[in-house]
This record gives C-alpha cells, structure tokens and sequence, in this order.
C-alpha cells in the first residue's frame, strides 16, 4: 500500500488539470494555428519563428540556470494573465480578427514565465519584456508597413531630401518621390523603414529582458530605437541616390543588399551602446516561509471543469465583425476599351466568398489587343481597405510565383510594378494602382489607410494590370495605350511622369 499510495495521490493531483485542458488548448488554438501560418506564408516575409525560438531559448536559459525562490504570487498573477488572455481571445473571436487573438499568445507567455518564475532565477528575466519580445513574432513589420508606412515613408523622403539637395541641384521632392533630372528616386513600403524599426525593437527587447534599465536610460533606448532606424533609412536612400547619380548599379545585388546591411548596422549601434553600462538582472527574492495554502480537491475540479467549458464557449462563440463593408455593386470594368476587346473572367469561389461575408467588389475582365496580346485588369472597390486592399505580390506569392517588387512609377496616379514568375516559369509584369472615388491618388495601402481615416465614407479602388513580361518590355507603347484607355473609363487621370522610377 506505501508504493502505490504517493503515485494514486500523483494522479489524483492531475486530474484537474487534464479537465481544464481542454478549454486551455481550444483556446490557444485557432491563434497559433493563424500564427504558425504568417511565420510560413511567403506573402508576410516574418521572421516570427526566429523570435519565438529566442524566447524559447531565453526561458530555457533561466530554468537551466537554477532553482527559483518560492513565490505564493506566481500562481495567482498566472491565472490573472490567463483570464486576460481568454477576454483578449474572446474579443479577437467575437470581431474576426486573428491579430486580437494572436494577441492572447503574448499575454500566455507572460503567464508561462511568471508559472516559472524566470524572475527569482539566477539568470533572470522579466516576464513581461519576454511576452512583449515574443509579441514582435506576430507579423508586426507587415501591419507596421500597413499602418505606419506611410508617415515613414514621409518622413524618409523628407530627411533625405533635405540632406541632398545642397547638394543636387535640380533635386526636387514631391510626396514619397525624389525628382532629379538625373534619377527618380521613389520611397515605397520596402524603404519606409519600418523593417528597421522591428528589428532594433527585437533585438532592444532582447537585451532588456534580462537587463535592468533605469529611467533616463529606458529613455535613451526609445531615441536609439527611433533615431536608428531613422539614420539606417534615410543613409541607404541618400547611397542609393548618390550612387544612382554616378552611374553605380546600386538597384542591383549585390550592391542593394550590401548597402541595406551596412546602414542597419550603424542605425543599431546607439542601441547596443545603451546597454554596455546596464547592470544584469538581479534575481527577484520574495520568500515565502509559510506553505500556501492549497485549495481542496473538491473545489479544484469544478474550478477546472469551469475553465474548461468557457475557453470552449469562446472558441466556438459567433462572430460578429464591425469592419464588414457594404456590397459595391457598382465595380465593373467596361465589357471593352476602345481597340482593346474584353472578355469576363468569373471570380475564383473563394474569391466571391470573401466578398459576400466582408463586403465590398470586384470584377475582373481580360482584353485582346490587335495584335493578340492579352491585358488582365481586376477592379477592387472598397470603404474598408485595411479588409480589402493590399499588394498584389501577397495573393501571388501566396500562389507560387515568385515576386520581384521593380518599384513605383510616379505619374498622376502611381503604378508599383511588380515582375512575378509562375510556377510554370512565364513572366508577368504586374502593376497596381490605388485611387479613391474622389480621382485620390496614392502610392501604397500604407497611404490609402491614412486618406481613408480622414474620410472613411470614401470609397477606395484597386486597379491592377497582368500582362505577359515581354510584351511590355518590347512595346510599351501598347501598354500604356491601354493603362491610358483603362483609366479614362474610371475616370482617373492618366497624365504620367516622362521619367521611370529607380
């Protein structure tokens, strides 16, 4: 009986947590599947998976570094966080939107760590700076592009022309655009800084958590942050202008990469410099002489079946999202286009389903040139473009083809330019445009967000061009016959740059 009396008492202490299991995995389950998917997804290029492997690194250091002081709190301030983290999944389920609910991962990290207590080790970590470090694997530079973009972009193009034009004489600055005789230089989403800003608040939050900082140098921290990226930014725009200007092939590898590396570690340099002179963490100490008290078996298993069944209530709650756009009936490409015969191209299913649950149109439409060539235009209308709008390159690269951005070609309404190779090896020069129903230009989904704020009644338009690669590359004409036939239809302007962009 003495053998088997300890592991009976074993098991019988497990039993509560094998009925909360349940809820526990249901909720955490649908964010890290979605989670999981942006560290792979080519379109959100995240190095999420990097950042989680840290933090996973960081905590196993602590646990290996040796035993923690008892801490009756831990438990507590643990279930505290879990029961945020249910409320944050609940909200993310309830609006449909995975970020809110990816979200609650960040705030189960923090309840892991505190259930470790990382803080009262010898190698010690800060529970709350190692959720926030693991909040930087959620697809933060895509949303940061999104949302912040465009001001960086402003920003950028401002700083740089301000320090060439001393220099440049001729050298003009219109929006995101730097005009030269010489070079046209244009600042979109990838130059907008904002892959700088993530990666030196990854690699600040690393240090941070296991370094103590006081106020003024918390401070520094935020100014190197900033200041960095600001500096790494707008020295690879002025290198790549000067060098553009003299006849360097700095678009090229490997001179683009090089130069992006060089500035990126410079701009990290005043982050590093913070943190020479910061003390290590010291191990919390908050002893505990006294035995918590523990709960009884009779009030731990209802406590567990309880858990269980809300984080199932929520997994499985309707959803009722807010940013659900109305229906536009109104986005239809003309049946042709002066010389240029048109043929409708149905929606794919999950195409159609996306716009019937989300709201908004589309149409897309493909046209024969004289000469045989085909032209593929697709129509986006939307007043909710942060549902709706985004690069084409995501929906291609989410489909096999591999994306080179070329860049923005300035115009009264600005064209990205993209070169995608299929899967079955053709090239394709795909070209995107935004402009509200107001005849609003705007280069990027960054700025189109930020117009759209200002005015969300207004609704927003994508304007996207296939065509086969060589058949622009030997009679742009063509192409820009049609571009000029296709805008006129919608009534934008089509007046464009005589210079092409770098």
């Amino acid at each position: 009986m003495s053998c088997t009396g300890p592991a009976l008492r074993f098991d019988r202490a497990l039993i509560p947590v094998a009925l909360a299991l349940p809820g526990l995995v249901a909720l955490a389950w649908d964010p890290a599947v979605w989670l999981f998917g942006t560290w792979r997804a080519p379109a959100y290029e995240s190095n999420g998976a990097v950042v989680a492997l840290t933090v996973v690194a960081l905590l196993a250091l602590s646990l290996a570094s040796g035993r923690a002081h008892r801490d009756a709190r831990s438990a507590r301030l643990a279930f505290g966080l879990l029961g945020l983290a249910a409320a944050i999944r609940l909200a993310g389920r309830v609006l449909a939107v995975n970020t809110i609910g990816a979200f609650a991962l960040v705030v189960d990290v923090a309840a892991v760590a505190s259930l470790l207590r990382v803080s009262a080790r010898p190698f010690a970590l800060h529970p709350g700076l190692v959720a926030a470090l693991f909040a930087m694997a959620l697809p933060i530079e895509h949303y940061a592009q999104r949302l912040l973009g465009h001001p960086l972009q402003l920003a950028a193009a401002t700083t740089s022309h301000a320090l060439l034009a001393p220099f440049s004489a001729g050298l003009e600055r219109e929006g995101v655009l730097l005009l030269h005789p010489d070079v046209v230089l244009a600042i979109d989403l990838p130059c907008s800084g904002a892959r700088g800003l993530s990666l030196y608040t990854c690699v600040a939050l690393a240090l941070w958590t296991c370094h103590q900082l006081k106020v003024a140098q918390v401070a520094r921290l935020v100014a190197a942050i900033a200041g960095g990226a600001l500096f790494a930014n707008t020295a690879r725009i002025v290198a790549l202008f000067v060098g553009a200007a003299n006849g360097i092939p700095v678009a090229a590898e490997p001179w683009h990469s090089t130069l992006g590396v060089f500035a990126l570690g410079a701009g990290a340099l005043p982050i590093l410099s913070v943190f020479r002179n910061a003390k290590r963490r010291t191990p919390a100490i908050r002893w505990s002489f006294a035995r918590p008290p523990s709960s009884s078996p009779l009030l731990r298993w209802p406590v567990a079946v309880g858990t269980s069944a809300i984080g199932l209530a929520i997994a499985m709650a309707p959803q009722h999202p807010v940013d659900v756009a109305p229906i536009e009936r109104d986005a239809r490409l003309p049946a042709t286009l002066g010389p240029f015969s048109g043929v409708d191209v149905p929606l794919a299913p999950n195409e159609r389903a996306f716009f019937e649950q989300w709201g908004g149109g589309a149409d897309k439409r493909r046209y024969r040139a004289g000469d045989g060539t085909e032209h593929t235009a697709l129509l986006v209308r939307t007043r909710s473009p942060l549902r709706h709008l985004h690069g084409p390159d995501q929906c291609l690269i989410g489909s096999g083809h591999r994306v080179t951005r070329i860049g923005v070609v300035p115009g009264a309404v600005p064209t990205v330019v993209y070169k995608s190779i299929a899967p079955d090896g053709r090239a394709w020069r795909v070209q995107a445009s935004f402009a509200s129903d107001l005849g609003e230009p705007a280069s990027s989904v960054s700025e189109v967000v930020w117009r759209w704020l200002a005015e969300p009644e207004v609704p927003w338009n994508l304007i996207e061009r296939i065509t086969p690669w060589d058949a622009c590359a030997d009679a742009s004409g063509a192409c820009r016959r049609f571009d000029r036939a296709l805008f006129t239809s919608l009534d934008l302007p089509v007046e464009p740059h005589e210079r092409s962009s770098s």
